[in-house]
């Protein structure tokens, strides 16, 4: 199993594609990084796959989890810090 895996990801705001059709693995134990120049799309595949934000199409899971199905037990596994944090309001309610 793998740790994330991403597939055909994208988010759209507006007519701007933040992320297109993006697909990837990540295994347990490995060491991940995403590169890209400012607009690549880094920091909303990562607020996607907290489940801060959620994706356009396309599905990821994180630890076998769905982002789509179970976002809550997502969000209470994951946590990012950006250069301008955010947490979604339904972080803060309880089912």
């Amino acid at each position: 199993m793998e740790a994330i895996n991403v597939e055909k990801l994208s988010k759209e705001f507006g007519k701007v594609k933040a992320v297109d059709s993006l697909s990837f693995t990540v295994q347990y134990g490995k060491v991940f990084a995403i590169l890209g120049p400012n607009g690549a799309g880094k920091t909303t595949t990562l607020r996607i796959l907290a489940c801060i934000i959620s994706p356009s199409s396309g599905d990821a899971s994180v630890a076998g989890i769905s982002i789509n199905k179970e976002p809550r037990k997502i969000r209470m596994i994951t946590g990012i810090v950006t250069e301008n944090p955010a947490l979604p309001l339904s972080f803060f309610q309880q089912d």
